[in-house]
């Protein structure tokens, strides 16, 4: 599977205490099958670089989630560091996690307006 990183360091580079946990999917590397994903990233950076990279998931306990209830509470889970106490699943039982980010396109099907009203 070819997957695409956009941001000014390498991999290696990127320490634990350097990510953030209240992000969609929590701290970690985030990768998409997406090139125009990864340079839409990489371009909020001042030395900014796009990688690819093949990822052979065989042996990986994968986890692929869906724009569903269990999807949802994951996200609100890591982006409130769990104060509600929301159950999600024990993401440490798996080596990779997939599925969609949150962003306007899935708010707008989601059916969430996301413009101020005056």
């Amino acid at each position: 599977m070819k997957l695409y990183h956009g941001n000014s360091n390498r991999i290696s580079e990127l320490y634990k205490e350097q990510m953030r946990n209240d992000v969609d999917f929590g701290a970690g590397i985030y990768l998409t099958e997406e090139e125009r994903m990864a340079v839409k990233k990489a371009c909020y950076k001042e030395a900014s670089v796009v990688r690819t990279y093949e990822l052979d998931m065989c042996g990986l306990k994968v986890k692929e989630l869906s724009m569903d209830e269990e999807w949802l509470l994951y996200i609100m889970k890591n982006r409130t560091d769990n104060k509600a106490g929301y159950f999600a699943f024990n993401d440490r039982e798996y080596d990779v996690i997939i599925g969609p980010a949150v962003d306007e396109k899935i708010f707008k099907r989601l059916g969430v307006n996301l413009t101020c009203q005056p």
